[in-house]
């Protein structure tokens, strides 16, 4: 009876030994625990909240989060965790099985204002496991109101029809909603636009009828049952660098208030007055009062036979005034000397005027420059001709083509001693530089309305000085590619625009002149078209042809203008640049006739190279505003 007792101890011993070992090796693995854990990793959109445009009077900020977890048993888990610098919360202790779980994230106050995005997620706990899940939260659905009104600063009486297109896109880009409405003079207010709950992407477009004046961007955030609201005023041709252009690119350079560059030399002009302006699409510099005029810093030691500038005058200007000077070295002040003087004038009744050689030549054409329109006007002394020549252009005032003509009939025409074309004067003969906009004193037969693209010719035909008095550069949005339709293009949203053509050659044009200052990128694009013919396939030719959001006046950059746009466009505005990482981009300015200059694109400065001609390169057109 004993021994039976010992013997059943002994078994009671053995059992609870076994039972032990069995809890500590449980307790050494989870695997056979009854419960699991769930990590929540919880992510937010990531917009910067500098760019975004939020709801009025609402706390969108997200101070805590509340993760519900519901079983189908009925059981029901809800914590709540405060936000940090850790995204992943840890909720232990749940058993095993499915879950239905639900975040929201609540501001200071206690309020919802995001959910997870699309509603309840199922999540899985397994048996002494640690589960991961991504719960990604937005704002609540439902729809919310964006309210926008608009004023227009500048010249809205120069809009023949103004309207804005409004334009909102989501997150991907794509596009949720466009409208597009007139606006009055006194702009538009509570233009209401309902959205569902998110971020959004919305530009503004300022148009006058097809052309696009200025371009808002900014960034809307709509929380469900909440106004958001945007007020945009648009200055109508007024930008900052690194502003959407009105073509739809960026604005990489402006010029100088000061100083007038010189495109194709180094006689820059000092500016004393005169503003850059825009009328009629076409920029240029307005002349206002009696004191505005540009003075060259240099004398030109040459004869110029050819000069030629654009003018604006409004069509209101009164007949018996003289409109004024365009470029001249007439001195008025009591006992100057006044031999040799020059001058190209707009005189009265808006008829072109040129005082040669002191008033030895003096004619007055019979053409009037008052049409409220941009003129292109040409004087050419034509000593093979024995005359001095005026060309006219009042169709695209562009100098070229089919709309260009000579004013042979003339108002006057004095030539006290000399004849023909006259004496040949070296411009700097008077010991006075010329001025654009004004004669000596700058009171002197002031010009009054605009003017652009002077340029100066010597007695060779060489263009000594160019004056393109423009405002902004504004580099195309995208590269130029050429679908396989042969469409040129640099609207990357085009079907096929990725598999198109994207690099091109140069081409070859003999010693055809080009420059590299700033300001001279379309001329050289216009010399090497002229040059290369208008059918070949090389990439100054395709870049003038181009064609975008109405605008068909594109040039290949120079050399400066393409090293200007890699350095602000590329470097400081980088979230914004198209270009290509470390590619290469052709410039309109020739090293020699074998080989052209090239700029490369990459984070760190690259100074502009030249490589051959017919190397297959990248093009990104710019052009004036």
């Amino acid at each position: 009876m004993r021994k039976m007792k010992e013997r059943q101890q002994s078994k009671i011993t053995l059992i609870i030994l076994a039972m032990m070992f069995l809890f500590a090796f449980s307790s050494c693995d989870m695997s056979l625990a009854p419960e699991g854990v769930l990590s929540v990793t919880i992510v937010e959109p990531s917009n910067e909240k500098s760019l975004n445009i939020e709801p009025d009077g609402v706390d969108l900020v997200v101070q805590t989060y509340t993760i519900t977890l519901t079983k189908g048993d009925g059981t029901v888990v809800t914590t709540t965790k405060s936000k940090g610098s850790e995204t992943s919360y840890v909720i232990d202790g749940l058993t095993v099985g499915s879950w239905s779980m639900q975040v929201v994230g609540k501001n200071s106050a206690g309020s919802i204002v995001a959910e997870l995005e699309g509603g309840p997620l199922a999540v899985g706990v397994q048996r002494g496991k640690v589960s991961e899940v991504a719960a990604r939260i937005i704002p609540l659905s439902g729809n919310g109101t964006l309210s926008l009104s608009l004023a227009i600063e500048g010249t809205y009486d120069q809009l023949n029809d103004p309207l804005v297109t409004v334009k909102v896109m989501d997150e991907s880009g794509a596009t949720v909603s466009m409208t597009t409405h007139v606006v009055p003079f006194n702009g538009l207010d509570g233009l209401n636009i309902s959205l569902p709950a998110g971020w959004y992407q919305a530009h503004m477009q300022l148009k006058d009828g097809m052309s696009i004046q200025d371009v808002q961007a900014f960034y809307p955030h709509i929380v469900e049952g909440k106004v958001t609201t945007q007020s945009v005023l648009f200055e109508v041709g007024s930008y900052n660098v690194g502003d959407i252009g009105p073509a739809g690119g960026l604005v990489f350079y402006a010029f100088d208030e000061e100083i007038e560059l010189d495109a194709v030399g180094t006689n820059n002009a000092t500016i004393h007055g005169p503003i850059r302006s825009t009328i009629d699409g076409y920029s240029g510099m307005k002349f206002f009062d009696s004191g505005s005029y540009l003075e060259l810093s240099q004398d030109l030691a040459i004869i110029p036979n050819v000069f030629e500038a654009k003018v604006y005058v409004y069509s209101d200007h009164k007949a018996t005034d003289r409109v004024g000077i365009v470029a001249g070295n007439y001195d008025g002040t009591t006992g100057a000397v006044n031999t040799h003087t020059m001058g190209w004038e707009v005189y009265t009744n808006g008829n072109p005027r040129i005082w040669w050689d002191g008033g030895t030549r003096d004619i007055v054409y019979s053409y009037d420059v008052r049409k409220d329109q941009w003129i292109h006007l040409k004087w050419v002394r034509d000593e093979s001709a024995g005359k001095i020549r005026l060309f006219v252009d009042d169709g695209d005032a562009d100098g070229k083509g089919a709309d260009v003509f000579e004013v042979t009939t003339l108002v006057r025409n004095l030539s006290n001693g000399a004849i023909g074309a006259g004496n040949d004067v070296y411009l700097d003969a008077t010991g006075r530089k010329l001025r654009i906009g004004s004669d000596y004193p700058n009171t002197r037969q002031a010009f009054k309305g605009y003017i652009a693209d002077v340029k100066i010719y010597d007695d060779q035909e060489n263009l000594v000085l160019h004056y393109p008095m423009k405002r902004y550069l504004e580099a195309a949005p995208d590269d130029l590619r050429v679908l396989s339709d042969w469409t040129v293009t640099c609207d990357s949203s085009l079907l096929g625009y990725e598999t198109a053509a994207s690099q091109f050659p140069f081409g070859s044009y003999g010693a055809t002149e080009t420059y590299q200052n700033l300001g001279s990128g379309r001329l050289s694009t216009e010399y090497l078209v002229a040059a290369g013919g208008a059918t070949d396939e090389y990439a100054p030719r395709l870049a003038s042809v181009l064609v975008h959001n109405g605008y068909d006046d594109w040039f290949l950059p120079s050399k400066a203008e393409m090293e200007e746009m890699v350095t602000v466009l590329h470097n400081q505005y980088n979230p914004l640049s198209t270009f290509h990482e470390d590619s290469l981009y052709w410039t309109s300015t020739q090293f020699n006739d074998t080989a052209a200059y090239i700029q490369k694109f990459s984070p760190s400065y690259v100074p502009a190279t030249f490589v051959s001609n017919n190397t297959a390169l990248h093009v990104r057109p710019a052009r004036f505003l």
